[in-house]
């Protein structure tokens, strides 16, 4: 049944669909979406080969024995002949043999210039020897090369030997190759350039076998023979084929194409296309083709570049990742050669030969790319008779890398999805070699990267790695935003769980001085705060657990560079404008002062620590968080640098650390507020463990505070701690109070200290004058404060609603206690050891809740100076390293995802709002299609039928309050064992089923209220609290069958909840939307408003009077708030005003039980004696109108409607009256529905839904019901 809005015609209270759209949305930030830890699943792969080496020596064994053919081979007339470019017949055979020989050299020394050669000219099996022996004891682990070119000999035998000669090259002599595997070893590469080359290859596989098996049969290691097998071998033609004769090319063709691969391109080109080739051209013309290879600016260099693309991404695109890796990243020889291989391949097919190698590769000469090639070596040869004959033509540069990025760009286009890699990878990491294509390209690369992790790995196997480290080196600002992007893009994924690699580019960066470029950026203004914001991250990560990066770092004066972030600059004030730039500041100052002292005394210099004061108030939950981390490690000194100084800073930081937690909403905050409070409690370790002992010692079981200290609320004035205590125990001997007459104050005197606690409010400002002058010559008060005060905290956040926060501060707490255990059983106290063993056991199991307190304890008997000096004997350092939190690796985890892609119109749009605002404009369209059916329904709704039972079920316990989802038809039943049941009202099935607080938690709380947040989205949240003023948020999933929801966030909305023997109450709460605040009250002296968007308490109201509130509600509208009191007036808080102004209503004699803001200006106020009045807050003196007298009798619960003029009370016999606002009775619930229906039981709690009109009822005989009216027809 719908409801219809009061007051519709109202222009503010009409609800629209941009209204709805405009509101905004709680708990969305991603530490609510996801847990706070590292994601493993990100886990890139090894990109970078762990095993690279060079190829240091190359063997080349020429058998060529010019003027003598072999006896089996024909050779045709006429018939190939030259070698190394060179005519053998030109010269002398022995001039010959020894200019081919040093060409070949040459042609090698081009693709690695630094390794040895050793050259044998129709050499015998000994110099042969001699040879491999000597380049393999020389090269150690290192590759060496073996060219055999076996032109002048037979044809390799089936028996696994080719041939050399006799010492007077009178015969063949046969040479195995079982022999030459041994003597080159491995790793080794062999080319092999004769007739049926493909043999040797054969040959050699099958005694690398042979060799391991003959290592297992003797029960050896066969690994030796396992490496021998791996070795790479390049051979010319397959085992039955004999190499092209034809004259056009040269008798090396195979040699040629891997040494020379452009000008045997070029040639070849020449004579497969030169029918359509214009006439003019020539081969002599094509041979002097203008430019150096090594010069991408010259036609040659040109051509060289587009060939090292092209064969680059065939291999990329056809090879396995790991043969691609192994065979043209690892080595830069064996690199090069397979490059050529691939147009070795398809030359030598065009010639009825096929090369081939091991590891064998797939056909790569039809690939589509072999055209793109083609057709640049045609745009280049058809202008070179203008470039040989006009010296002032400029050369047209090829258009393929320009086409290749405009395809790259369309693979983009098509979305973020993981799908087929874009086969252009390779070459836009070629372009960003170029000048004039970089920007363009580093463009594209950024928005590749952006798809996310699997787009960088696969831009890291390709090798973009040295590409974008090399430019580091430029000095072109226009460069820095997206080389910034793209190495946050790596590093945030390349440090997630592999710390090796990340050491691997740390090192890269830092020995290139690549984090001066990144402290460059930082310092430049001009540069958007996003990129100093990765700049920072970036940063972070080179210094992270990388001492030679700290130094470094430290050395470019980066802890002074990153607090001037900080400051203002041109009147702008940073740390109010980019929370990602705070956090990583925070993050990458932590990192910097981990483990290094030089860097941690900078700070002290810089007086780091009170710039980050600041962002422990900061809006953003992350960048608190950070805060702390970074003061966590600044507060870790190493023992040998602990100075009064030190001291001094330390003492600052736990004072600001201490209280934290009592205004501190978020999880992730309090428990990286854990880890900092472990390194203070490591540095004061002796203190916390003289602490611990006076807390066993204590006499009272039940108190947590140890003699000679006191509980209290502190107030701070500068550096004076002021301790309020409702008794005077731990400073008084036994039988009276120290000090005034009237017993009201205590005054300890000790040589060293003197503490003043206050028993009276009203003395609060005495005490702090004599403070003042007692803290001139008493530092030891306000350091035991301190270490009272973080023992407290510690101590509330082992009773954290969060779980994880909880076991963290037990952790540290039950280690403190352990560490004072052991100490207690060597000095032989077996009342500590007692006390205390029964302290770290009550921690572990249920017991009540002790009551809540804010107060500091302060030692009066120790002095400052015997504290800190005192050593505990054959203890460690407690609580080292016994928390760590995972903040700082989640959060880098954020740069790995995908946050982009391109619009339409080439603009980039955030993926995740983009799928997030789609998905809730659904959800409002949806919730608008249902208010916009209220008027056409409204005339149908049967008010005086609108009691009728609907739902009816028997509960295992008494359900003690109720909800109703606001757009399923689920309701929400909770009882007193913190169970949740999630009902389908309208089907009459359970939905689920979940613990509210069922973690181990050391308390029994009761839920006392829920509410919906977030209701007209799909984020729907439902948030418990519990009578401790814990307030839990639920996700969603409570209304999935059997799943178990996910808790969005937790925390204490009240520090000064009274006893639990006490509460009446419980914590109660209403929930402004527009503004997201969070109301709470209850058990308290104070209204409590949070701020859940910055996750702060924003005030703590006090009521100013000795009652408690008992129902609070909100007007989003004129921003008022109604709280009723157990003493029957309403307290009014005007919020339009920076202090929220309070005015109150005498509403009632007796406990207000519900106080409901209805219609535009209306507030509803219902007694427990049974009167409920209607009140025009304009005119909040007297009753607008009084719906129930309160001679009708008491009343138990009641609840109005939040938009139809109806409310239900429910009365002490046992009967639900259904009111309009006139006061006339619509209807009444008094027994369930069936054959002599049962009456109700005593009602527990009422709830209507927020846009039906259902009625949920809860009774004590653990009954649960709902009723609403039927339509008329």
């Amino acid at each position: 049944m719908l409801y219809k809005m009061n007051g519709a015609d109202n222009e503010d209270q009409t609800m629209t669909f941009d209204k709805l759209m405009s509101l905004p949305v709680a708990f969305q930030e991603r530490h609510h979406q996801s847990e706070v830890k590292s994601i493993k699943e990100l886990t890139p792969k090894a990109w970078r080969p762990k095993d690279r080496m060079k190829t240091v020596s190359v063997a080349l064994t020429l058998c060529i024995n010019i003027n003598v053919d072999p006896p089996d081979v024909v050779k045709t007339s006429p018939c190939a002949r030259k070698e190394c470019w060179l005519d053998p017949f030109a010269q002398e055979p022995q001039k010959s043999s020894e200019n081919i020989g040093a060409m070949l050299q040459q042609q090698y020394e081009r693709w690695q210039p630094r390794a040895r050669y050793k050259c044998t000219l129709d050499p015998t099996t000994e110099e042969v020897r001699r040879l491999c022996t000597t380049l393999r004891r020389n090269s150690k682990e290192e590759r060496v090369l073996y060219h055999y070119n076996g032109h002048g000999v037979p044809r390799p035998t089936n028996n696994g030997e080719i041939w050399v000669f006799n010492d007077n090259y009178t015969q063949y002599i046969p040479l195995s190759i079982y022999d030459l595997q041994s003597w080159m070893g491995s790793p080794s590469i062999y080319v092999y350039d004769c007739s049926c080359a493909g043999q040797i290859l054969k040959s050699y596989m099958s005694f690398a076998d042979q060799r391991e098996q003959d290592l297992l049969a003797k029960g050896k290691d066969p690994t030796p023979a396992k490496e021998i097998r791996s070795c790479i071998q390049l051979a010319a033609c397959s085992e039955n084929q004999l190499l092209p004769m034809n004259p056009e090319v040269p008798a090396d063709l195979f040699t040629a194409c891997l040494t020379t691969p452009i000008k045997t391109a070029l040639q070849w080109f020449y004579y497969q296309k030169h029918s359509h080739l214009n006439s003019n051209i020539t081969l002599e013309q094509i041979e002097k083709l203008p430019g150096k290879l090594g010069d991408r600016r010259t036609p040659l260099g040109e051509l060289n570049w587009i060939f090292t693309a092209i064969t680059d991404t065939i291999a990329w695109n056809v090879l396995p990742r790991d043969v691609f890796h192994r065979l043209f990243r690892q080595d830069l020889m064996v690199a090069s050669l397979f490059r050529n291989f691939l147009l070795a391949e398809r030359i030598m097919r065009s010639y009825k030969c096929t090369p081939v190698s091991e590891p064998r590769l797939p056909p790569t000469f039809i690939h589509p790319m072999w055209d793109a090639w083609d057709n640049a070596v045609d745009i280049c040869i058809s202008q070179i008779p203008d470039l040989l004959n006009d010296p002032e033509y400029v050369f047209k540069n090829s258009e393929f890398f320009s086409q290749q990025l405009t395809a790259f760009q369309g693979w983009l286009s098509l979305g973020a999805q993981e799908r087929h890699p874009p086969e252009q990878l390779p070459i836009v990491l070629q372009v960003l070699l170029s000048q004039v294509h970089r920007v363009r390209a580093l463009d594209l690369l950024g928005c590749f990267l952006d798809l996310g992790p699997w787009a960088v790995n696969l831009a890291l196997s390709v090798g973009i790695f040295p590409y974008v480290l090399k430019l580091l080196q430029s000095l072109a600002k226009d460069l820095r935003p997206m080389l910034v992007f793209i190495w946050a893009k790596i590093l945030a994924i390349d440090g997630i769980n592999l710390l090796d690699l990340l050491q691997d580019c740390q090192g890269d960066l830092v020995k290139d001085d690549g984090h001066l470029y990144f402290i460059k950026i930082l310092q430049d203004y001009t540069q958007t705060v996003e990129s100093r914001a990765m700049a920072v991250f970036v940063l972070a990560e080179i210094v992270k657990d990388y001492s030679h990066a700290q130094e470094a770092c430290l050395q470019a004066n980066i802890v002074p560079t990153l607090l001037e972030q900080l400051e203002s600059h041109n009147g702008t004030y940073i740390i109010s404008t980019s929370p990602n730039l705070r956090q990583w500041i925070c993050i990458c100052l932590g990192r910097m002062w981990a483990n290094y002292s030089q860097a941690k005394w900078r700070g002290v210099r810089e007086k780091a620590h009170e710039h980050l004061y600041a962002l422990l108030e900061d809006k953003h939950a992350q960048v608190r968080t950070a805060a702390l981390y970074a003061l966590g490690q600044f507060v870790n000194f190493q023992p040998g640098y602990t100075t009064e100084q030190s001291a001094n800073v330390n003492q600052a930081i736990g004072a600001k650390l201490a209280p934290m937690h009592q205004y501190e909403g978020s999880p992730i905050v309090r428990a990286e507020l854990i880890n900092s409070l472990q390194s203070l409690v490591s540095y004061w370790d002796s203190s916390f463990v003289d602490f611990a002992l006076r807390f066993a010692a204590s006499s009272d079981g039940t108190s947590r505070c140890p003699i000679g200290f006191t509980t209290a609320p502190p107030s701070f004035v500068g550096d004076v701690v002021v301790a309020v205590s409702p008794s005077s125990t731990g400073s008084s001997p036994p039988g009276g109070s120290c000090g005034s007459a009237s017993g009201r104050w205590a005054i300890s005197h000790n040589s060293n200290e003197h503490l003043l606690v206050c028993n009276d409010d009203q003395q609060v400002s005495e005490c702090i004058k004599r403070l003042r002058r007692v803290s001139i010559t008493s530092p030891g008060a306000s350091y035991n404060s301190i270490i009272a005060n973080i023992w407290k905290t510690l101590e509330d956040l082992t009773h954290d609603p969060a779980p994880h926060v909880a076991h963290l501060a037990k952790i540290v707490y039950n280690n403190v206690l352990h560490k004072a255990l052991e100490l207690g059983q060597k000095t032989n106290s077996p009342t500590s050891v007692s006390s205390i063993r029964n302290g770290v056991e009550s921690l572990n199991r249920n017991r009540n809740r002790r009551t809540l307190s804010s107060g500091s304890r302060t030692s009066n008997r120790t002095s400052n100076r015997s504290i800190r000096n005192r050593n505990v004997n054959s203890m460690s350092s407690i609580c080292e390293n016994l928390v760590v939190t995972e903040f700082c690796e989640w959060t880098a985890s954020a740069f790995a995802q995908p946050s982009c892609l391109i619009g339409s119109e080439g603009t980039f749009v955030n993926q995740k709002d983009a799928a997030k605002h789609e998905l809730r404009r659904r959800k409002v369209e949806d919730y608008m299609r249902t208010y916009q059916s209220i008027d056409a329904s409204f005339h149908r709704l049967d008010l005086p039928r609108s009691a009728e039972q609907q739902f009816l079920q028997k509960l295992n316990h008494p359900p003690i309050i109720t909800r109703f989802h606001p757009d399923t038809n689920h309701l929400i039943s909770a009882d007193r064992t913190g169970k949740m049941s999630v009902w389908d009202w309208a089907s009459g099935t359970k939905k689920n089923e979940f613990q509210n607080n069922d973690f181990g938690v050391d308390m029994d709380p009761t839920i006392t209220d829920m509410l919906f947040i977030n209701q007209h989205t799909a984020d729907c949240m439902l948030a418990v609290a519990t009578d401790d003023g814990a307030v839990r948020v639920w996700n969603d999933d409570i209304c999935v069958s059997n799943c178990t929801p996910r808790m969005v966030t937790a925390w204490r909305s009240s520090t000064d909840i009274i006893a639990a023997n006490d509460r009446q109450v419980g914590t109660i709460m209403c929930w402004n939307q527009q503004d997201l605040r969070l109301y709470t009250a209850g058990d308290s002296k104070s209204l409590n408003v949070w701020n859940v968007e910055t996750e702060l308490q924003e005030l703590a109201i006090p009521t100013g009077n000795e009652s408690r509130l008992s129902s609070i509600s909100y007007h989003s509208h004129n921003k008022l708030l109604a709280a009723g009191c157990d003493n029957g007036g309403v307290q009014l808080f005007d919020f339009r005003v920076k202090n929220p102004h309070q005015s109150l209503l005498s509403a009632h004699g007796s406990k207000v039980i519900n106080v409901s803001y209805v219609g535009h200006d209306l507030l509803l106020t219902a007694s427990e004696s049974g009167s409920i009045k209607l009140w025009d807050v304009k005119k909040n003196c007297e009753p607008y109108s009084t719906i129930r007298q309160k001679k009708k009798g008491p009343m138990l619960c009641a609840n109005a409607h939040s938009q139809l003029l109806v409310v239900a009370c429910a009365t002490k016999d046992h009967a639900i009256n259904l009111l309009d606002f006139n006061g006339q009775e619509l209807g009444a619930v008094k027994s369930y529905d069936g054959f002599l229906g049962k009456t109700i039981g005593q009602v527990n709690c009422l709830s209507y839904h927020p846009l039906q009109a259902n009625l949920a009822v809860g009774t004590v005989d653990c009954y649960l019901s709902v009723h609403s009216g039927a339509s008329r027809r």
